[in-house]
């Protein structure tokens, strides 16, 4: 499904980095077409534009196909464990 939102769904991919907001040029472009200064076409073509690169960068990201969530949950128990056991000694 073509979706503008793709831009985040890429910039995670490709810089391997989170935005929770849209960052630029991106924001500039999403309020005009929100408010009528973008066609219907531009934004179909934006979004093709973002599918075909999302493709791309799913066969070149050097993320694994699937999260480590054994790593993560160990991580969080680690990191729980370790601030109520200071919070014990303070």
């Amino acid at each position: 499904m073509r979706d503008v939102r793709d831009e985040q769904r890429v910039e995670r991919l490709d810089l391997l980095v989170v935005s929770l907001a849209t960052v630029q040029p991106w924001l500039t472009w999403l309020r005009a077409l929100r408010t009528g200064g973008k066609t219907k076409e531009e934004a179909l073509e934006a979004a093709g534009d973002l599918e075909a690169r999302l493709e791309d960068l799913l066969s070149t990201s050097p993320l694994p196909p699937h999260p480590d969530r054994e790593a993560a949950d160990r991580w969080m128990i680690e990191a729980y464990l370790s601030t109520w056991s200071d919070a014990d000694r303070g």
